[in-house]
């Protein structure tokens, strides 16, 4: 066989190993080939068939002048241990040797080394108290680098990618990216591992805050560490659970700023009262319910008399106190049964269950005396006028709904006005 024959035999032998995944090595005289598993390299031995003994070696001899050109160091630069040539880690602490494979574009160290490792070092938390040749096997994965604003990951099907961040953080918005940011992925944590690990679509965005640099691992790599290291595994767990643990505490989270919402939409904010849509909500159920139990339920709706004119003639910061004092007065004269309301402007409501229409007066009167005999003195120690009240009061009958029984005690506040104010009125029937 000719050299140049051998020559180009040499480049087909190497060219049909790589297409199997495979990567042409030297031990000794024989011809042999590294094996892709993961991202990780173990030896095997190959038979180039209808190659005899003087032209295999001839053939080992044009791949080692090929091998020669791209020749790595001697020794591992991080144990020192000898270097077997052709190896991409070494034998001893699986520390990367940064050979470049055929038909990579040789660089200096400096260069690779910038390319196939982070900057400085981070404590990665999917590595905590792994092997030290499971970070040597992380950090082959490519870097990548993201601006302020960029958004690394949005809702839809996932890419087979799983980033581990460098440097910098990312912001996390569940629906879109206008709504405030729910957590954030600092230095050393994990982002797009669950679709990674069941291959659902992924759920959120993540997005750069500030300049981030990451680590992209593919799913091979991934499945890889956590099937050759256990604490990997384990890690993983750990940081599922987290995740879990901090879902449901958004949850709950959540759950308690929905009730607060509600507690607020049924609040008025100026008497601390309930509000009228509160009051439209809760009278039709306790009516309901005086119905069914076959008890009395009483209601008494109250006016502040001559309001308008007190507004005009004190302004509207001595009418709002009014107001507040009115609700003070409420609360501290009615039971803890009973349920108040700011009905609108300046008429309350008081719903009295189980009470008669007897019972319902003599706690409208103790209200209305009540109010009619407190000082009003605002913060700044202005004296007011005392002010007094008007009040209709009436009871549930048989086949009343809420509109009834409401129309029914506007009536009597009617009538208490029209008698003189300062009065409660009953309604009959």
């Amino acid at each position: 066989m000719y050299r140049s024959d051998r020559t180009v035999l040499a480049q087909l032998v190497r060219t049909a190993l790589e297409k199997n995944g495979l990567h042409p090595i030297i031990v000794g005289e024989n011809l042999a080939a590294t094996v892709g598993m993961g991202g990780f390299l173990a030896p095997c031995r190959v038979l180039v068939p209808h190659l005899e003994e003087p032209d295999a070696r001839v053939v080992i001899e044009m791949m080692n002048e090929a091998d020669d050109a791209n020749a790595g160091p001697e020794t591992c630069p991080t144990c020192e241990a000898p270097w077997e040539k052709g190896f991409e880690e070494c034998w001893q602490c699986q520390a990367p040797l940064l050979v470049p494979r055929p038909g990579e574009t040789a660089e200096s160290g400096e260069e690779a080394e910038a390319q196939a490792t982070p900057t400085s070092p981070v404590q990665i938390d999917l590595l905590a108290g792994a092997d030290p040749s499971a970070r040597a096997a992380f950090e082959q994965c490519p870097v990548r680098k993201l601006t302020d604003g960029e958004c690394l990951i949005s809702p839809g099907p996932h890419n087979g990618r799983m980033y581990v961040v460098l440097g910098g953080q990312l912001r996390v918005h569940l629906e879109t990216l206008d709504e405030p940011p729910v957590a954030r992925i600092r230095e050393g944590e994990t982002a797009g591992e669950l679709s990674l690990l069941d291959g659902s679509e992924r759920s959120a965005y993540a997005v750069a805050e500030g300049d981030v640099e990451l680590l992209e691992v593919d799913q091979e790599t991934l499945d890889a560490l956590l099937l050759r290291f256990p604490k990997v595994s384990g890690n993983m767990l750990r940081m599922l659970a987290s995740r879990l643990r901090g879902g449901n505490d958004f949850v709950i989270s959540s759950r308690q700023l929905q009730a607060e919402y509600r507690r607020r939409a049924s609040v008025d904010a100026l008497t601390g009262l309930h509000n009228r849509g509160w009051l439209d909500d809760l009278l039709p159920r306790q009516v309901q319910r005086s119905m069914r139990e076959q008890q009395p339920l009483s209601l008494a709706m109250l006016d502040v008399d001559h309001f308008k004119h007190f507004n005009d003639t004190y302004g509207h910061q001595a009418g709002d106190f009014v107001l507040f004092a009115v609700g003070r007065v409420l609360q501290a004269s009615v039971r803890p049964t009973d349920l108040i309301a700011r009905y609108g402007g300046e008429e309350f409501t008081v719903i009295m269950p189980n009470t008669g229409l007897d019972g319902a007066r003599v706690a409208a009167e103790r209200i209305r005396t009540t109010l009619e005999s407190t000082a009003l003195v605002m913060p700044d120690d202005v004296a007011l006028p005392t002010v007094t009240i008007s009040v209709g009061v009436a009871m549930t009958v048989d086949g009343d709904a809420a509109p009834d029984l409401l129309a029914r005690a506007d009536g009597a506040l009617y009538e208490a006005k029209h008698a003189g104010r300062n009065r409660v009125h009953l309604a009959m029937g």
